[in-house]
């Protein structure tokens, strides 16, 4: 999915985060695994899906009154550490 890497914030809290491509642009951007979009590729791996792709997305899907993709709103930060396994 990415490349995993740990971030330690100014009150020297170390929290993890992914640095990936986005499966359907391929622009390079950080995100939390557990909870980023993501489709599956051919092989069943979970691939993330960029922020700007997943508004284009949905602004699509709202312009067809379909239902929004859901997007957490912590899907695009670092994580907590505890919460990956």
């Amino acid at each position: 999915m990415g490349y995993y890497s740990t971030l330690t914030r100014c009150d020297g809290v170390k929290t993890p985060q992914m640095t990936g491509s986005c499966w359907t642009c391929g622009r390079v951007f950080t995100f939390n695994p557990v909870k980023v979009p993501s489709v599956r590729d051919g092989n069943g791996v979970r691939q993330p899906i960029c922020s700007n792709c997943m508004r284009l997305a949905n602004k699509m899907r709202t312009d067809k009154s379909m239902v929004l993709f859901p997007i957490p709103d912590d899907a695009y930060e670092a994580c907590d550490e505890m919460k990956l396994g």
